[in-house]
């Protein structure tokens, strides 16, 4: 079966009753703690992509930022402004790879967040959706993308996303690679002075321990070039 943004749109549209206590149920602190040191030191612009149930939107409010919170799903907008109703969230109905309505906006970010969104977008868009999110962070901004790794799944809307690949377009004069994790059984590591030189992967396992997924993530930050 193909997968488009129609397919994965639908799915949440659908599934937002059954998916809201999952996404809930995971303390974004902790999920997140790799890039704490990456956030913005005082209260700054951010943007998080796919926002789902406000989990992380809200966690980001929570330390002082303004956040736009872009889901194209509107049961789950609904159900996040329910959730977290924060007057520094600001919800908005926008997705990857186009963000058309935070760039009509003429916004500006010092953090990007985009979590669990990366496998919905197809790989034919991937580097479109990266210069979107690049171009709308701040000189000196960061994007952080985290995302599941492995083979697509039809019955929930993925696209494969595989380490061996680049899963990103290659940093240029737009943007520095700044860390990224590394499998213990692949060559490449990226060396960072606070970060191990290989790191093992992050497991977050669902209610089915067979159904463990393997996430990764990766920061960028804008040079403010080109």
């Amino acid at each position: 079966m193909q997968v488009n943004e129609a397919h994965v749109l639908g799915l949440y549209e659908a599934n937002a009753g059954a998916v809201v206590p999952q996404y809930e149920s995971v303390s974004p602190a902790t999920l997140h703690l790799w890039l704490r040191d990456l956030l913005p030191g005082r209260p700054a612009a951010v943007l998080d992509v796919g926002a789902g149930t406000g989990r992380d939107a809200a966690w980001l409010a929570s330390l002082g930022h303004e956040v736009v919170a872009a889901e194209p799903a509107a049961a789950m907008r609904r159900e996040a402004a329910r959730l977290h109703p924060d007057p520094r969230i600001r919800w908005t109905e926008d997705a990857l790879p186009d963000l058309s309505g935070v760039l009509r906006c003429g916004l500006s970010f010092d953090f990007v967040l985009a979590s669990a969104v990366w496998q919905h977008v197809h790989p034919s868009q991937r580097a479109r959706a990266f210069r979107k999110m690049v171009s709308v962070l701040k000189p000196g901004g960061v994007l952080a993308v985290t995302l599941r790794h492995g083979p697509g799944t039809d019955g929930r809307g993925m696209h494969a996303v595989s380490a061996a690949r680049n899963w990103a377009p290659s940093p240029g004069k737009r943007f520095l690679l700044m860390r990224q994790t590394i499998p213990s059984h692949r060559p490449g590591a990226i060396r960072h002075p606070r970060v191990p030189a290989i790191q093992a992967p992050d497991r977050i396992h669902t209610a089915k321990a067979a159904d463990a997924e393997v996430r990764w993530w990766a920061a960028f930050a804008a040079t403010g070039q080109g």
